[in-house]
């Protein structure tokens, strides 16, 4: 061992004889003492090498080293240390001995003894030169940093690292912080090498090993008073930040990483989203990128290029610069390429492989088996919206395994949640072409697979639409195909649940009912006439019963197209056309001539209801008692009245009042009130607000007030928010009726 390394292991054997237990206190008296031992011992050393007097009382020499006297040179104090470090370093060939150096040193240091490491700020991260837009996110972040720690989050290659630093060099411009170090975190890289690392960036002499948690104390103890942003890029696990949080004051920790990183919630952590560019600022970078001429000469096409792409920056600047390399290509030309979803991402990967791979494939390598497979099933959506029960039908998946799957998924940036217009979930076309392109590599997307996978969802959403037909109209409405033999009647606990079902499985619905065979169209159509007149989805409404009129008549279903004609006659009247909606009748009641009395009845009513919109009001009211007497017809006498017989009751009395024959529609209207079966929640609450505008058009607004109040609970159960507004309305006005 060389003379110097002896001198130290003599240095330490000294400390381990006055008391080994006491090493590791790094404030305590004895660990001060043997770090003064040992610094003097260096001293004595620094002496002999300069040729010095090796006796001299270190604490009458200014130059002696640390712990000499209050008039030492300060330098020395630093001297000192080098030359602790530079005998730590000859003593590499013992770790061990180098190891226990460097802790006395931590001590020393700890108690005051010596200074701390001097640092230096390393290069600064040069500022993007491509930024567009992240307003939003700059301010969140500025925001954030006081907690000490921000996590920014988003999907592979939607520009996390180019947020950061650009908000990195603003932060440098406005001298908020001393330094600004920013590491790439290797994936399997623990908190140790990362302290190690760091502490390396700040020109820390790290060239004796230390176990993970004495690095990142000696982090700690180095950084200490200093006014510090570190950037940690790539982080797959809160455990490789936590510990790595600021002591300090004014300093702050941000970690990039594709995932959320929730735990660091309970640090404290403040979360910064980075999502897909919206239209306008993916737009700005595919300008900034071909130039101003060329994108403003094709604005649509430019539109279309970033709504192939989702918005995700990195693919946008790709497909920007395939137009770089193809002059002669109009923008048109790619947004037409990419159009065809199954060239787009081949294209793409044939111009940049790497970034394909580190937006798409690098991420999907990532799941595990069932996540894998809901992730493939992402090819068989049609449209960017989706619901958990869907996809799991078309991946053939049990719920607890979806729900699971999709928090992954989640967690990835590779779905988005969202709760407007209704809750559920988002994925961009162009993910969906990937998944559809992995799911084709795992042989699942072949003619058989795809068609059982679309077996299974047919299923799912033409049993729930009944259910949920069945839980809001009770009284066996009149349907074609009739709803029998359903397999989920107790799925639905309530009309309300129902309905949410249906106002969430909306897109599905109407896709199936286009896509699915006829039956499948038939029954969608039927069981979806409550939710549509609840929630007024009148323009759906008359593309549903319109597809379903023409699927009928092409399958020879009578009573089916004459049914889904009244429906669609219903829906146009309600958008204003009223041609449309008496060629419908014109047609249903050709049809229905001959067909079961229920059938002509219901026929009878909808004929009523476009004279009343046309203003006949006579022809209306004597059509609707028509329709009266054809249900009477079917009931014995000892029978309580129909539904059907009500509901024609309820009409004759609108036609009443809307023939300013107020009072008669008064006494029809009660009267209809009086016999509606409570669990009849639609018609009577729709009965009770006819009654209470009757009343008010003849003057008795009081009389109308218990009617509205009686309504309003029922019209909640059925989930009738602008009926429940009118209602409201015509409240105020019977209260302040005299």
């Amino acid at each position: 061992m060389e003379p110097t390394a002896v001198l130290v292991a003599g240095a330490l054997k000294a400390a381990a004889d006055a008391g080994a237990a006491e090493v590791g206190k790094k404030a305590g008296a004895a660990a001060a003492e043997h770090a003064r031992g040992l610094l003097e011992r260096l001293h004595l050393l620094r002496k002999k090498a300069a040729g010095g007097d090796p006796d001299a009382d270190p604490a009458a020499d200014p130059g002696a080293g640390p712990g000499t006297g209050p008039d030492a040179d300060p330098d020395a104090h630093h001297d000192a240390e080098l030359d602790a470090v530079a005998i730590a370093r000859r003593a590499a060939e013992d770790p061990e001995t180098a190891r226990q150096l460097q802790q006395l040193l931590d001590e020393a240091r700890a108690a005051g003894l010596i200074p701390a490491a001097q640092v230096a700020a390393p290069p600064p991260a040069p500022a993007p030169r491509m930024f567009v837009n992240r307003v939003t996110e700059q301010a969140d972040l500025t925001g954030a940093a006081p907690s000490g720690i921000v996590v920014v989050a988003g999907r592979s290659g939607i520009g996390k690292t180019t947020l950061v630093r650009k908000w990195l060099a603003d932060q440098a411009s406005a001298q908020r912080y001393d330094l600004r170090i920013l590491v790439d975190v290797p994936r399997s890289a623990g908190v140790g090498q990362i302290a190690e690392e760091l502490l390396r960036r700040v020109g820390v002499d790290t060239s004796v090993s230390r176990s993970a948690s004495e690095w990142v104390a000696h982090w700690h103890s180095v950084m200490r008073g200093q006014r510090y942003c570190v950037v940690l890029d790539d982080v797959t696990q809160p455990g490789q930040v936590r510990e790595l949080i600021p002591h300090e004051a004014g300093s702050l920790l941000v970690a990039i990483g594709s995932e959320p990183l929730a735990e660091l919630a309970a640090e404290g952590a403040e979360f910064v989203e980075v999502l897909p560019f919206a239209t306008d600022a993916g737009v700005e970078l595919v300008e900034r990128l071909i130039g101003a001429a060329r994108a403003h000469a094709e604005p649509e096409a430019v539109e279309e290029v970033v709504g192939a792409c989702d918005g995700i920056p990195a693919v946008l600047a790709l497909a920007a610069g395939i137009l770089r390399g193809q002059r002669d290509w109009a923008v048109a030309d790619l947004a037409d390429r990419l159009a065809d979803g199954s060239r787009r991402l081949p294209l793409l990967r044939s111009r940049g492989r790497a970034v394909v791979d580190l937006v798409f494939d690098a991420g999907y390598a990532e799941l595990d088996a069932d996540t894998a497979r809901l992730y493939r099933a992402l090819g068989h959506l049609g449209a960017d919206e989706f619901q958990p029960e869907v996809l799991g039908a078309f991946a053939g998946l049990p719920e607890p395994a979806v729900a699971a799957a999709l928090e992954t998924l989640l967690a990835k940036y590779l779905v988005q949640e969202r709760a407007w217009p209704e809750t559920g979930y988002r994925v961009g076309e162009m993910q969906r072409n990937h998944a559809r392109e992995v799911a084709q590599r795992a042989g699942e997307f072949g003619a058989d697979e795809r068609a059982a996978a679309r077996r299974r969802v047919r299923e799912l959403l033409v049993g729930a639409v009944q259910a949920a037909d069945a839980a809001a109209s009770p009284g066996k409405p009149l349907r074609y195909p009739e709803l029998t033999e359903l397999k989920n009647t107790a799925r639905f606990a309530s009309a309300a649940e129902g309905l949410r079902w249906v106002d969430a499985h909306r897109a599905h619905l109407l896709t199936c009912a286009e896509s699915a065979d006829d039956d499948a169209a038939l029954r969608i159509a039927g069981s979806m006439w409550p939710y549509v007149t609840n929630f007024r989805r009148w323009y759906d409404g008359a593309w549903l019963y319109r597809h379903a009129a023409e699927v009928a008549r092409r399958t020879g279903y009578a009573e089916a197209e004459a049914r889904n004609l009244c429906c669609l006659s219903r829906c146009l009247l309600e958008i204003g056309d009223k041609a449309g909606a008496r060629a419908a009748m014109v047609r249903a009641t050709e049809i229905a001539d001959g067909t079961a009395l229920r059938l002509q009845a219901s026929v009878t009513e909808f004929v009523g209801l476009v004279a009343l919109a046309e203003g006949s009001y006579e022809d209306a009211h004597a059509l609707f008692l028509e329709c009266g007497r054809l249900h009477r017809s079917m009931r014995a006498a000892d029978e309580p009245m129909h539904r059907g017989e009500i509901l024609a009751a309820q009409m004759a009395g609108r036609a009443l009042r809307w023939a300013g024959q107020f009072e008669r529609a008064v006494e029809l209207l009660a009267e209809a009130v009086r016999i509606v079966p409570p669990q009849e929640q639609r018609l009577g609450a729709r009965l009770r607000m006819d009654l209470a505008e009757a009343l008010l058009y003849a003057a008795r607004g009081r009389e109308a007030v218990p009617f509205l109040e009686e309504a309003l609970p029922l019209l909640d159960a059925q989930l009738m928010a602008e009926d429940r507004f009118n209602a409201e309305v015509m409240l105020r006005t019977a209260r302040a009726s005299r």
